[in-house]
């Protein structure tokens, strides 16, 4: 329900504010569509915030594909996302809930445009690490299990 209403704010501030030509609400799609999103865009904007219920986001799947895919990326202090994003090396990272710091972060870049090499340059070394650590866990975990079964069997 939330999602609706909040959806629908949306709207009705992009047509206040005769946005309807620069601003699209995508909706849901599959990750052939996200693909072809990143790789028409130029900057990646994720505004996380702590849930009213307390629900916190990890390390949202869609700013690691944003840096994966080259392009400079916004998003807030919340969750694990500053595990991923280093304020001005890798992104660009605001406090919850602020517009303003937020339309800063995208002002940043829009008026640096010479930095987004150094900055996603950096990012997609942070996602190599991270899926090279990942592929490492899931092969000590594999060792492990192959372990566990030869003394089960001894």
């Amino acid at each position: 329900m939330g999602q609706v209403k909040d959806e629908e704010k949306l709207r009705i501030f992009i047509d206040e504010n005769q946005l309807n030509e620069r601003v699209f609400l995508r909706g849901p799609m599959d990750s052939n569509q996200i693909s072809n999103e990143l790789r028409d865009s130029h900057l990646f904007c994720l505004a996380s915030e702590t849930g009213e219920d307390g629900d916190v986001e990890r390390i949202p799947n869609a700013l690691k594909e944003a840096m994966a895919s080259a392009l400079p990326v916004i998003s807030t202090f919340h969750g694990g996302i500053p595990e991923l994003i280093e304020h001005k090396k890798t992104g660009y990272l605001v406090p919850e809930k602020d517009d303003l710091k937020l339309a800063q972060g995208l002002k940043y870049f829009l008026s640096h445009p010479r930095v987004w090499k150094r900055y996603t340059r950096s990012a997609r070394q942070v996602i190599v690490e991270n899926s090279d650590l990942n592929k490492q866990v899931i092969e000590q975990q594999r060792l492990y299990s192959l372990i566990e079964k030869n003394n089960e069997i001894n």
